[in-house]
Order: C-alpha cells, then sequence, then structure tokens
C-alpha cells in the first residue's frame, strides 16, 4: 500500500505529546528550584563569633595569610614564619564607614580648630568612637607633612610613643590564650638565660611584673645608649651586667620601664618563634583590617606616614628617618621597638579599643577570650592602678551596667577641671598617655561586658584616640596631657555622646 507523505499532521496528537513535554520540564524545573531552596535554607548558619582555630567544619579559612594552628596534630612540620612583606598579607575585610566632623559637624569642626589652634598644634588625628553601634567620628587637623603640603586624613600614620605598650600587652595575651606563655613564670624559662635582680636573686621575674612596671627592671644609661644606637648592647648583657634594677624587690614596687617592655617584646619572639612585628600583624592587625607597624617601612601605605614635629614645628623625625629605622636583629634584640616604636593611625587604634571594650570580640570575630581581656583590665598590683598595659587609676566604684557614655562624660568633665573632687562611677575606665619627639597621644575608653553574643549588653565600648604633633602642652596633676584631654571633651560633648 502506497503511503501518503504528503497528508496534514494529526494536530491533536502532536499538541497532546508537545503539552506532555512542556509539563515534563517544569515539573523537572520547580523540583530543582526546591531542593535548592531546601540545601540552602538547611546549611544556613546563624552568624556567630569565629575563634581562629575552633571552626568544627571545614570552612574555607577567612584569612589566607595566616597558618593554621598545627599543635592539633602533633606529627605536622610547624608552620614557617609568616612572610615578612606586608604586601603579602591580606587583611579581614572589616564593614566599617567612618564620619568625617568636618564634613558632618561644622561647629563642633570649628571648636576642634580652634582649641588645636590654641596648643599650636601641627597636626591632630581624633576619633570618638561607639563600639555598640559601630561609629566612628574622625577628626583631622593641621599637617601631616609641610615641606610637601601634605595634610593629616584619617588613615595618617603616627608614631605612637608610649601607646605601642597597650598592643605588646594585648600581643602577650594571645600567647596565653593559646596556652603558651605563663604571666606567672620565670621569664629566664622564655628567654634562655637567667634574668635576675642581683640584689633580691632568690625573686623570680615574671611577664605580669613587665606588664605592670613592677620587675624593677629600669631604664639604665646603657638602655637608651643601645636603643639609640651610639652603643648598641645585646638584650641578654643588659639583663646580666646587674646594673640595670631598682634596689627593690621584685613585684613590690611600681617604677614606669621601657627597657621591662623591650624585654616583655623578647619573650613574645621567643615564645612564639616569630619577630614582634610579624606576630602583631598575624594576630592583631590583619584580623582588623589594620595597618600598622613596629618598622616604618613595613606599613602597606609608606606614603602616609606624619613627620614628627617639636613645639617650635622644628622637624623632630622625618618620614625617612622613620623608613630607615629598620634596624633589626636576632629573637628578643629589638630594643627600640616595643616601649614605643609602633606606627599607627587614631582610627585604626580606635579599633583595637572596641575590641577590647567589647570582650575581646571585633564584628564576630574574637580576637581574644573574655578571661584574657578581665586580665588586661586587672590591676592586682597594690599601688598606681596599673593593668596589663594600661592604667586604671582613676576608676571608682560603681556598677557595671553603669552607661559608658555617662561615665566618660564624668571622666572628661573631671580631667579637665584637673580635680580629684568628683566621684566618678564605673563601667572600668581605662586610659594610656605617650610622648615623644613632639608627639602627644592619649586614649581613655569604657569597655562594656562583652558576652559570646558579640555585644556587651545595653552597652559597650566607648571612648576617645587622640594624636597630635608640634603641641604646646603639659600634663594635669592627673597625669593627663593637657591637649588631649581638651580635645577628647569638646569632641565627646560635641558629638552629643554624653546623651546617649
Amino acid at each position: 500500500m502506497k503511503r501518503n507523505y504528503n497528508r496534514p499532521a494529526d494536530k491533536s496528537n502532536g499538541d497532546t505529546v508537545l503539552k506532555a513535554v512542556l509539563l515534563v520540564l517544569i515539573i523537572v524545573i520547580m523540583a530543582g528550584a526546591c531542593i535548592y531552596f531546601l540545601s540552602d535554607l538547611l546549611t544556613q548558619e546563624q552568624p556567630s563569633i569565629h575563634t581562629p582555630g575552633s571552626d568544627p567544619d571545614p570552612e574555607p579559612d577567612p584569612f589566607p595569610d595566616l597558618e593554621p594552628d598545627h599543635e592539633s596534630d602533633p606529627g605536622a612540620e610547624p608552620p614557617p614564619d609568616p612572610d615578612p612583606d606586608p604586601d603579602l598579607q591580606y587583611p579581614h575585610p572589616v564593614n566599617i564607614t567612618p564620619v568625617d566632623i568636618a564634613e558632618s559637624n561644622s561647629i563642633l569642626s570649628a571648636a576642634l580648630d580652634a582649641e588645636s589652634l590654641s596648643h599650636n598644634c601641627a597636626g591632630v588625628s581624633l576619633v570618638v568612637y561607639d563600639g555598640y553601634e559601630d561609629l566612628y567620628y574622625t577628626y583631622q587637623y593641621g599637617s601631616a607633612d609641610k615641606s610637601a603640603d601634605r595634610p593629616v586624613n584619617a588613615d595618617t600614620k603616627f608614631r605612637i610613643a608610649s601607646l605601642s605598650k597597650f598592643i605588646v600587652a594585648i600581643c602577650a595575651m594571645v600567647l596565653v590564650d593559646e596556652g603558651k606563655l605563663d604571666l606567672d613564670a620565670d621569664i629566664s624559662d622564655y628567654l634562655g638565660y637567667e634574668v635576675r635582680n642581683p640584689d633580691f636573686p632568690d625573686t623570680a621575674i615574671t611577664s605580669r611584673m613587665l606588664m605592670q612596671h613592677t620587675s624593677t627592671i629600669y631604664d639604665s644609661a646603657a638602655f637608651h645608649d643601645s636603643i639609640s644606637g651610639s652603643a648598641w648592647v645585646p638584650t641578654r648583657n643588659l639583663l646580666t651586667r646587674g646594673n640595670s634594677f631598682w634596689d627593690r624587690r621584685p613585684g613590690t614596687a611600681f617604677e614606669y620601664s621601657n627597657f621591662g617592655y623591650t624585654v616583655l617584646g623578647a619573650v613574645i619572639e621567643h615564645v612564639s618563634g616569630i619577630k614582634l612585628d610579624a606576630y602583631a600583624r598575624e594576630v592583631l592587625f590583619n584580623p582588623l583590617d589594620i595597618d600598622a607597624s613596629f618598622l616604618a617601612a613595613n606599613l602597606r601605605d609608606t606614603g602616609n606616614i606624619a613627620t614628627l614635629y617639636d613645639t617650635d614645628h622644628r622637624v623632630a623625625r622625618s618620614v625617612d628617618t622613620q623608613l630607615g629605622n629598620n634596624r633589626t636583629g636576632d629573637l628578643g634584640e629589638d630594643q627600640h621597638l616595643a616601649q614605643g616604636g609602633l606606627l599607627i593611625s587614631a582610627y585604626d587604634y580606635a579599633k583595637i579599643l572596641a575590641m577590647l571594650g567589647n570582650g575581646g570580640v571585633f564584628q564576630n570575630y574574637r580576637i581574644l577570650s573574655a578571661d584574657a581581656v578581665a586580665e588586661i583590665h586587672c590591676a592586682d598590683f597594690k599601688g598606681p592602678a596599673y593593668g596589663q598595659g594600661l592604667s586604671t587609676r582613676f576608676t571608682h566604684g560603681g556598677s557595671p551596667e553603669d552607661d559608658p557614655a555617662e561615665v566618660i562624660n564624668d571622666i572628661l568633665i573631671w580631667l579637665y577641671l584637673d580635680t580629684d573632687d568628683m566621684q566618678l562611677p564605673s563601667a572600668g575606665f581605662y586610659w594610656h598617655t605617650g610622648s615623644a619627639y613632639g608627639v602627644y597621644a592619649q586614649y581613655i575608653y569604657v569597655a562594656g561586658t562583652g558576652t559570646d553574643e558579640g555585644i556587651g549588653g545595653p552597652y559597650t565600648s566607648r571612648g576617645v584616640v587622640v594624636i597630635t604633633t608640634g603641641a604646646s602642652s603639659g600634663r594635669a596633676s592627673n597625669g593627663m596631657i593637657n591637649v588631649c584631654t581638651h580635645l577628647s571633651s569638646i569632641a565627646w560633648l560635641g558629638l552629643g555622646f554624653d546623651q546617649h
């Protein structure tokens, strides 16, 4: 039978097949979408505090520059030292948008300008922060470098003198958290040679004593000659000659000691196995997206370093001099760094204070345990109330639930008036000053009650950081620097933080 290949197609059958195919495709697509949605929903994680080395799931390391903790595998080789090139270090992203006071509050900016001018400042960088709201208000004045007509900006790095000590103390507490450093152990065990005050050979010197300035190690002429480079002497020789100690039993008297913090830096290097600058970058600066260094040449942005001016606005330390100050030795021999050599911006320093004030957590990333933070804030020496790297000597009785805004408001008024007549509330008031090469620097902060939820109850850390160069300023009888306290007070009150 001859087939007729030219007959019209059966439309009803074709439509039925087409509909069936489309229906199958729709079902497949919907099923795939449901599976994807359910899979995504089931694998979603709620925000949590990240504690390095404690993640139970094999997720990608958020810090590709940080080596994994090899201690979990006793047979594994230790990781190599971090690459000293800061360009190879990738900081953790931080979600903050600072508010420039000059752009947001012209009246306050003018008041701060007038105060800066009245103290003859060459340059000023100030930050008022609210750690709970992640609000950072920045103010800048004057020149970072007069010869280059380069103004100070929020990221300008200053050599901050003794404010460096707090950073060294934090690094030590990270080692405590890691179980590698015992604050009450003999530092001789870490340094590899015996350190004793020759008048009290039976008393061990500990890291806690170094942090609290009770070690009796003092800033001898030989130490000053060594850090200046005019007559360098190995740290071991300075400590074992016997002429670098006060005639007091270690642990019984407070004597502020730059050399003591140099020795603490040496302990950190011997325990960590790497240089202090590399260790600070690894455990503190990178996780907070901070461009800071004890060696100016290691900064990511070396084009934004402040020239340091004296009170006559003459150059006290040029940028070239700071960049050239890269002398390093064996582990434990960099005497010119730990006590005052850190370069950092006021804005980046404020992030560190916010982390401490929030129980060791910054934007859901844990830097220190709550116990370590409590240790830092603890002033257990019966003398000047000095904790581990910071002072608490103006703290009075009060309630941990006190509003930090009100606390700092009262503190700044009290400091401004330079009086001991006002009884202050206390939610934990901490401070430190620094001065060298024309720099006057100071921070004041109030700590919250940071918890594992990352927020310290209804309030968390609030504070002020001020760094100046070239200022004509003295110190009040309470030890604070006048220019820094005055600028802090004006900024704090002008932003209305006292009304929070």
